[in-house]
């Protein structure tokens, strides 16, 4: 979606459970996709497992079709720095 502004929104994430009958349609239709569903609602859904651990090539090829951004891996961003003593 075009954001003129700069600012995107959306939720952290896809797969909550408490979302089915409230957020996505309970039952699910045969192939129902809750990424490509929520995509298609908000402007930006974070992807944070990337944060956690670097995501394998299969999981990572089902977000082929977004633009999206990715946080570093934490163990990258939140090490500690050495204590230069």
């Amino acid at each position: 979606m075009a954001n003129p502004e700069g600012v995107f929104f959306g939720p952290a994430g896809w797969s909550y459970s408490d979302w089915r009958g409230t957020v996505y349609p309970q039952p699910p239709p045969r192939g129902f996709n809750a990424l490509a569903f929520i995509a298609g609602r908000f402007d930006f859904v974070e992807v944070n497992t990337s944060f956690y651990r670097i995501p394998g090539t299969r999981l990572a090829q089902g977000w082929v079709c977004l633009l999206y951004t990715s946080p570093s891996p934490r163990d990258r961003t939140r090490s500690r720095m050495p204590s230069s003593a």
